[in-house]
C-alpha cells in the first residue's frame, strides 16, 4: 500500500511540470528605435581599418550590425577617436531592409550624429546615435532611427 502511495504522490508531483524551451540568444550590444519600432542587432562586426600608403592614410571605424531577419545598419566613421560625428560629413551610414536581397533598397543618412567613445586599452567602443536615412532611389521614403545605442563593442584592427 505504501508503495502505491509513493508512486501516486510522485506522479501527481511531476505531472504539473513541463519543460519550457528557453532560447539562449545573445544580448544585443547595438539597438535603436527604427520608425517607432524596436530594432536589435543579432550579430555585430566591428573593426578599425588602417590603410597607409605614400601620401595617403585612412583610419576609420566600421560597424556592421545585422538582425535575425537580415536587416542591416552599417556605420563607417571616418575617425578612430572619441567624439561627436556628423552623420553626413564625418560618417557614411546606411540601412538595408534585406541584406541578402541584392535588389533591396539602400537607405543612406541625410542628417543626424554619432557620439563615439573609444576604449583603446580594452579595444572597445560605445556610443549613441540618432539619424534619418532616405532611400537612395527615392528620397521621399525615409527611415528614422532614434535612441541608438551601442556599448562595449569589441573591435579588431585590420591593416
Amino acid at each position: 500500500m505504501r508503495k502505491i502511495f509513493y508512486i501516486l504522490f510522485a506522479v501527481l508531483l511531476f505531472s504539473g511540470c513541463s519543460k519550457e524551451k528557453i532560447e539562449n540568444l545573445p544580448m544585443s550590444n547595438l539597438s535603436a528605435t527604427l520608425n517607432n519600432g524596436s530594432w536589435s542587432a543579432f550579430t555585430v562586426d566591428t573593426h578599425i581599418i588602417y590603410i597607409r600608403e605614400i601620401g595617403y592614410s585612412i583610419n576609420e571605424f566600421e560597424i556592421r550590425a545585422t538582425t535575425k531577419d537580415k536587416q542591416e545598419l552599417y556605420f563607417n566613421i571616418y575617425s578612430t577617436s572619441s567624439g561627436i560625428y556628423d552623420a553626413i560629413g564625418n560618417c557614411y551610414i546606411s540601412y538595408q531592409p534585406d541584406v541578402d536581397n541584392f535588389g533591396s533598397m539602400t537607405y543612406t543618412a541625410t542628417k543626424g550624429e554619432v557620439n563615439l567613445s573609444v576604449d583603446t586599452v580594452n579595444y572597445q567602443i560605445s556610443g549613441t546615435f540618432d539619424i534619418v536615412l532616405k532611400k537612395f532611389q527615392d528620397s521621399s521614403d525615409s527611415v528614422v532611427v532614434k535612441n541608438g545605442l551601442f556599448h562595449d563593442l569589441k573591435y579588431t584592427v585590420r591593416y
